[in-house]
C-alpha cells in the first residue's frame, strides 16, 4: 500500500482510530426521524513539498463536491438509522446514491447500494454526554471529548467535540521476510456532533504524510440547512463563510504589518 493509498483508505475509515476493545451495553437512541433531511459543504486543501507531485485522484474527486445530503428513511429495530446519501458533484449530471444504515449500538455501517458514502458516518446516538462512548457495543473506544455551545441563527446548541489522532501506517515485509507496519504520515480528525439529534454538524479531518515527501490534506465538511433547525450562525451566515472571512482578514491584517514595516525601513534608510 503507498501513502496515497493509505490516505485514501483513511478517509473512508476515520473513525477506527479508536482503540479496539469492548464496553458495556449503554443504550443509544436516535435524534432523528424518517424524513428529516441535512445538508453539507465540503472544503478542500492539498500541498505537497514535490511541486511536480499530481493531486491524490480521489481527493480530486472530494474537491468536486457541490454539495451533499442525507435523507432519513427510517429507524429500523430502534437503534438502526436508514438514509440515503446523495453526493453532488460539478462534473456529472446526476448525484451519486448510497443507500445506508448504521446501527448506533455498534457503529457497524451497511451500505446497501455497494459502496460507502464519502462522508461515512453523520448520525450518532441523541443526547450523549462528555465521557460516554459513542459505540458502547461496538469494537472501538471513541468517546465524547467535551460539550461546547454552537450559536445559530434559531438559538445556541450544545455541541458534542469528538477529537481523534493516529498514524496512517503502511504494511510491509522487512529483511527477515516478516510483516511489519511502518509510520507513513500522520491524521487527526475532529467531529462537532449536535447533542439533542447525534447530527454531525462539522468534521475537520487532516492528514499529513511524511513519506516519501511530505504532503498534507484538510478536509472540513459542514451541515449548511436541515428541517430541524436555521443552520446559520448567530451572526445569519454559515460556518464555513464565517471561517472564510476569518482567514481572509488574518490575511489583511499580516499584509499590512509586512506593508507598514517595509515602508518604516523605507524610511529610516533615507534619513
Amino acid at each position: 500500500m503507498n501513502t496515497k493509498l493509505a490516505i485514501t483508505v483513511s478517509l473512508l475509515a476515520i473513525l477506527s482510530l479508536g482503540l479496539l476493545g469492548q464496553a458495556l451495553a449503554q443504550t443509544r437512541v436516535p435524534g432523528v426521524k424518517g424524513g428529516d433531511t441535512f445538508t453539507y459543504s465540503l472544503v478542500t486543501h492539498w500541498t505537497s513539498d514535490n511541486a511536480s507531485e499530481p493531486i491524490p485522484a480521489d481527493f480530486l474527486g472530494l474537491n468536486q463536491t457541490t454539495k451533499y445530503t442525507v435523507s432519513i428513511g427510517g429507524i429500523i429495530n430502534q437503534t438502526i438509522v436508514d438514509a440515503t446519501h446523495l453526493w453532488y458533484l460539478s462534473n456529472e449530471t446526476n448525484p451519486r446514491p448510497y443507500l445506508y444504515t448504521v446501527d448506533l449500538e455498534s457503529g457497524t455501517p451497511n451500505d446497501t447500494s455497494g459502496t460507502y458514502p464519502p462522508l461515512l458516518e453523520n448520525i450518532v446516538g441523541a443526547n450523549l454526554k462528555a465521557g460516554q462512548l459513542l459505540h458502547p457495543s461496538g469494537n472501538d473506544l471513541v468517546t465524547i471529548n467535551q460539550t461546547i455551545n454552537r450559536d445559530y441563527a434559531s438559538g445556541s446548541r450544545p455541541t458534542n467535540v469528538v477529537e481523534l489522532n493516529g498514524p496512517i501506517q503502511n504494511q510491509t515485509t522487512d529483511s527477515n521476510n516478516q510483516t511489519v507496519l511502518v509510520t507513513v504520515g500522520y491524521q487527526d480528525v475532529t467531529y462537532y456532533l449536535d447533542q439533542a439529534t447525534g447530527v454531525l454538524v462539522t468534521e475537520n479531518t487532516t492528514l499529513q504524510s511524511i513519506i516519501p515527501v511530505k504532503e498534507t490534506a484538510s478536509i472540513i465538511w459542514t451541515l449548511t440547512s436541515t428541517n430541524l433547525w436555521d443552520a446559520k450562525s448567530a451572526s445569519g451566515l454559515p460556518m464555513l463563510e464565517i471561517a472564510a472571512i476569518v482567514a481572509v482578514v488574518v490575511i489583511v491584517v499580516v499584509v499590512v504589518v509586512v506593508v507598514y514595516r517595509m515602508r518604516s525601513k523605507g524610511r529610516r534608510r533615507k534619513h
